[in-house]
């Protein structure tokens, strides 16, 4: 990793405090994280791979249905905590506990049960990381989730050269461009101009980049990726965002496509609605 910048604690703190779907590094406290992302491109990499990891984790979770009675017995749980202490033995350890740590028995009970939460909390982040850790240890299963192609799409749209590409019209494209999208290829609202991509998520995929009158506001990328749960068509609001970018996934026929709009749910609206107005 010796590419990456020097890891300094605080802005790296810094960097993990900030919500994917917020501008939180504008905040004046973060002032010097904003002057080194603004500095350093290395750092500003480091940082946008950090929000497409944050954004990618928190759209799994979504995805993941609450196992069924796990958050009664969490509240049976609290309450057995929050339930007096009416055995001598229970008295007794409590008094001890207090005597230790100049805590009285109450605030031990409060103490024991902070700790019971953090410790949940802990193995819940645990078990998240190390779900990202084992999927990016062993071979992909014939099966990928949206999420891991939304993100691949994200960190692809912040971090690949600006190539100019060809115009779509008369390109050797390998995938069309999507039937839900051909009102933007008019030229009325966006220039489209293609690139054959050899390597992106470990297969060959097309991107076609919208270009509005202040340079590119959208890329879209199409390929064939074997992600189950998809809609039919490009979705009305964005199904991963990020205070930079929003994005979603839909699969039209054997062509799975992954629209990156730069900007968040809002410029993600306006570039699919139906009333939409010219791009910016």
């Amino acid at each position: 990793m010796g590419h990456e910048p020097t890891r300094e604690p605080s802005l790296r703190e810094m960097m993990e405090a900030c919500r994917p779907d917020q501008d939180d590094h504008a905040q004046p406290e973060m002032a010097e994280l904003a002057q080194t992302l603004a500095a350093s491109p290395e750092w500003k990499a480091m940082y946008d791979r950090l929000r497409v990891f944050d954004s990618a984790v928190s759209a799994a979770f979504r995805d993941v249905p609450v196992p069924e009675g796990l958050p009664s017995r969490i509240l049976a749980r609290l309450g057995v905590e929050d339930a007096p202490r009416d055995g001598a033995e229970e008295e007794r350890m409590l008094a001890r506990a207090g005597q230790e740590s100049g805590e009285t028995p109450s605030t031990a009970s409060r103490a024991s049960r902070r700790r019971w939460l953090y410790a949940a909390s802990g193995l819940a982040a645990a078990a998240a990381g190390l779900l990202w850790v084992v999927f990016g240890m062993f071979p992909r299963a014939e099966s990928i989730s949206r999420a891991e192609l939304m993100a691949a799409a994200i960190e692809r749209f912040l971090n690949e050269p600006a190539e100019p590409g060809q115009v779509a019209a008369g390109s050797p494209i390998r995938y069309p461009l999507s039937p839900s999208l051909l009102d933007l290829a008019s030229g009325q609202r966006a220039v489209v101009r293609w690139r054959a991509l050899d390597d992106f998520f470990g297969g060959e995929a097309d991107a076609f980049d919208l270009i509005g009158p202040e340079g590119r506001v959208a890329t879209v990328y199409a390929g064939r990726f074997p992600v189950e749960g998809l809609p039919a068509e490009v979705p009305l609001r964005p199904m991963l965002s990020t205070a930079e970018t929003s994005a979603s996934a839909w699969r039209e026929q054997e062509v799975v496509y992954v629209l990156v709009v730069a900007g968040g749910d809002r410029a993600y609206e306006r570039l699919v609605g139906v009333n939409a107005g010219p791009l910016a």
